[in-house]
């Protein structure tokens, strides 16, 4: 899904919630420090950007998962925006 920003952002809702060490497993594999303390969901990363994977760590806001929700129910014809 496209962001105002022009960024893809996925929400892998079904991979996260059956099988979340694959995202931890991906996320230390890339380079960050997974700790006890690590959040689940962080924010966007460069994996590229090996500096900014392993010190740039952020966990994603409840204010950015209900936009993305949000997205995802209005992309899927499930939701409607309201008429101002």
């Amino acid at each position: 899904m496209q962001t105002q920003r022009g960024v893809d952002t996925t929400l892998c809702v079904h991979l996260n919630a059956e099988k979340p060490w694959i995202i931890i497993e991906f996320r230390r594999s890339c380079g960050e420090n997974i700790t006890p303390k690590s959040p689940l969901f962080r924010r966007e990363f460069d994996k590229r950007d090996i500096f900014a994977v392993a010190n740039d760590i952020k966990p994603i806001t409840k204010a950015s998962i209900k936009i993305i929700l949000r997205q995802v129910l209005y992309s899927s014809g499930i939701r409607t925006p309201v008429p101002k």
